[in-house]
């Protein structure tokens, strides 16, 4: 059989290409944040696997097969999977390296505030580090991953993220992606995922506080993405029982009145905080967060 990897060039620097042949092939499909892609052979007498390929960047690719592939058609044509009402309640991998990094991080101290979310959760250290400092004595724990949807977040918490920890307060920031990252997710299947998210969080950990936030706005105020963010988030806004979670929407701190983005809150992707951003998030958190540490 033959076998070959098709990577669009606007969307890799490079990628890594192996021909070869087998009785079967064995197609471990692609997740946009993983920092590999590998493609099997099995020998059948042996009933071993065989590594044939190696890396790719960290976006989804197309796997072709001549001669009748076992990826699906839109795999096949280069199409990204659809996305179903199970996808983001079904756990799916995420970043092996970060979460390493997560696991490492639990063995540094005690953490008493988690703050459980994607890259813009991620990078407030690097990025808005004056403000990340000012949480110390909350003793936080950054459990952000790059790229994350809510079905990550899910295969982080079943992989051991949240076990041995007794954390007062975790803060649950995360469906940017679920909604930025693709065009099909329909905002009630968003929600579903969260809900899943706090569920599994509460599950692992009840006795801590949940801080639902409602997702950041993004890009300008009648992108389709902010549009949907905020169907998500007025689903969510009904999950607001009491302390299980306790929901809030900060999403004005970084707006104008015009209801834009106001300057200098996010970066030229309209997405990712700045330092300034950061601090607007630290700022509209912060009376509540001081509230549920208690």
């Amino acid at each position: 059989m033959l076998l070959g990897v098709f990577v669009p060039a606007s969307e890799f620097e490079w990628a890594a290409l192996a021909i070869g042949g087998g009785q079967s092939i064995r197609c471990i499909p692609p997740r946009a944040s993983l920092n590999m892609i590998i493609l099997y052979r099995r020998n059948r007498a042996a009933r071993r696997f065989h590594p044939l390929l190696a890396v790719v960047r960290r976006h989804t690719l197309a796997v072709l097969l001549a001669a009748g592939g076992c990826c699906s058609p839109a795999l096949r044509a280069g199409e990204p999977v659809p996305r179903t009402a199970e996808s983001a309640v079904t756990p799916k991998a995420s970043s092996p390296k970060r979460h390493g990094e997560i696991m490492a991080s639990k063995q540094a101290g005690p953490i008493d505030l988690i703050i459980l979310g994607a890259s813009i959760t991620e990078f407030w250290p690097q990025r808005g580090p004056d403000t990340w400092a000012k949480l110390a004595p909350f003793h936080p724990g950054d459990f952000g991953v790059g790229g994350d949807c809510t079905e990550n977040v899910l295969w982080r918490i079943d992989n051991g993220e949240l076990d041995g920890l007794h954390p007062k307060v975790v803060v649950l920031n995360i469906g940017n992606n679920n909604i930025g990252g693709h065009a099909d997710e329909r905002p009630e299947w968003a929600a579903a995922g969260i809900r899943k998210v706090v569920d599994e969080v509460h599950a692992k950990l009840p006795d801590a506080k949940i801080l639902l936030l409602g997702i950041f706005p993004r890009n300008a105020r009648t992108s389709p993405e902010r549009v949907r963010n905020e169907a998500v988030n007025r689903i969510i806004a009904g999950f607001n029982h009491g302390d299980e979670p306790r929901y809030l929407d900060i999403g004005r701190a970084f707006l104008a009145p015009s209801g834009e983005l106001a300057k200098g809150m996010m970066n030229s992707d309209g997405l990712h905080p700045t330092a300034l951003g950061y601090q607007a998030w630290y700022r509209a958190m912060l009376p509540t967060l001081t509230e549920m540490m208690r």
